[in-house]
């Protein structure tokens, strides 16, 4: 999130913190600051003001007969009219865990929660982006490209790999990317995976997608094996993408082709389809470990991909779903749900990645507790193919954050 340029309403009651709050953000440098004494207020002020980016509350049980905040959300998602939210009240970590997965499905982002006054400096750390700042992600779906756009798009080489790293946490050595496709459209800039993929896949084109990526996956490999650098590479294909044979043909013709080794390569999954796999898609999963890539269930302790498909499917690798370590490192039921996974993940022999690392503390947390390798917005974003070469280079290694 930009603070540049940010819209901002706070709802306060009280008319001297209110003052503090709009001030703050101004000090910040957001475009424009909406205040309302509350909720019924601030609803008024958005229906003529419009969709703000940020709203800024306290959590109020609306006693006094008035709105209460929860439904002061609600109605803000459900109409649209905010983009994020940061409660001016502190939270124990499990309703904290609740107003978050509630803001998630009602399409907010959840920002922080804090006692008033506002810090200046914590302000602008909360506000600071998970993304880099030419990544669009966040304009109304009707400006996207359509079908022909994607076709277009396609044919004319606009789509790209970006690359995330996985981490070994030991010694901050960057062990394997995953391939993540972006857009870079000539108009719009670059267009993050949520925007088109959907496109992609009505058009068909998600085997041609895949194939580019893994392309540019293998080139990449063999520039740096020949110097003396190996990674692991990770493709994600989507379940339809295994109903018929016609693309686990085609990247094992390409991997002869350019006789990649696949102890390197490794294809990712999501549990959704898995649970009532057809005969195709077993063979596939199989072909795939037949050749010798790897294969990597994710989201793993989700209601789409519990314990059960490494019971009954060719998986060597886990990626544990990124709610889990939200609460890392307060929760003690998340540092339980953590560790197990951990224990288990040993315990069957299979590597577990832990995903979503978004602060020195869930990093320290995680050594602590002797996981090896981790993803996350904390440790990199996803980079662009020189972005990545320039900090393998450089050898720039995580140092584990003061104990």
């Amino acid at each position: 999130m930009e603070v540049d340029g940010l819209r901002v309403l706070v709802v306060e009651e009280h008319r001297f913190q209110r003052v503090i709050a709009v001030k703050t953000f101004g000090y910040l440098g957001c475009a424009e600051v909406f205040q309302a004494q509350d909720a019924n207020e601030a609803l008024l002020c958005l229906q003529q003001a419009g969709r703000v980016d940020l709203a800024v509350c306290a959590l109020t049980s609306g006693s006094d007969g008035s709105m209460d905040t929860l439904e002061f959300l609600h109605r803000l998602g459900k109409a649209r009219l905010a983009g994020a939210v940061l409660l001016t009240s502190s939270l124990s970590p499990s309703m904290r865990r609740g107003v978050q997965q509630l803001l998630e499905r009602l399409g907010m982002r959840f920002i922080a929660d804090m006692d008033p006054p506002l810090s200046v400096e914590m302000l602008h750390q909360c506000l600071l982006s998970p993304l880099p700042p030419d990544i669009v992600s966040h304009r109304p779906a009707m400006r996207w490209p359509g079908e022909e756009g994607v076709r277009r798009g396609m044919r004319d080489g606009q789509f790209t790999a970006f690359y995330l790293p996985s981490f070994d946490l030991r010694d901050g050595r960057i062990t394997g990317v995953d391939l993540i496709p972006f857009w870079q459209h000539p108009l719009l800039g670059v267009l993050a995976p949520e925007i088109f993929l959907p496109v992609v896949e009505r058009c068909g084109l998600l085997d041609e997608l895949a194939l580019l990526l893994l392309e540019q996956g293998l080139a990449l490999h063999r520039e740096l094996q020949a110097e003396g650098r190996l990674l692991r590479i990770t493709l994600r294909l989507k379940g339809p993408q295994l109903l018929g044979r016609s693309l686990v043909l085609r990247i094992r013709t390409l991997l002869h082709q350019q006789r990649f080794d696949v102890r390197h390569l490794c294809f990712e999954l999501s549990g959704r389809s898995l649970y009532h796999i057809t005969v195709v898609e077993l063979e596939n999963l199989l072909r795939l470990r037949a050749l010798g890539c790897e294969l990597s269930l994710a989201e793993f302790g989700s209601d789409q991909a519990g314990s059960q498909l490494l019971c009954q499917l060719p998986f060597t690798r886990i990626k544990l779903a990124e709610r889990f370590i939200r609460g890392l490192p307060h929760e003690a039921r998340c540092r339980a749900v953590v560790q197990h996974c951990l224990n288990l993940a040993l315990a069957l022999e299979q590597h577990l990645t832990v995903v979503g690392v978004s602060s020195a503390e869930q990093h320290l947390a995680l050594l602590g507790m002797g996981c090896e390798s981790a993803q996350g917005d904390y440790l990199a974003l996803p980079l662009d193919r020189e972005a990545l070469l320039r900090r393998l280079r450089g050898d720039l290694r995580l140092v584990p954050p003061p104990g």
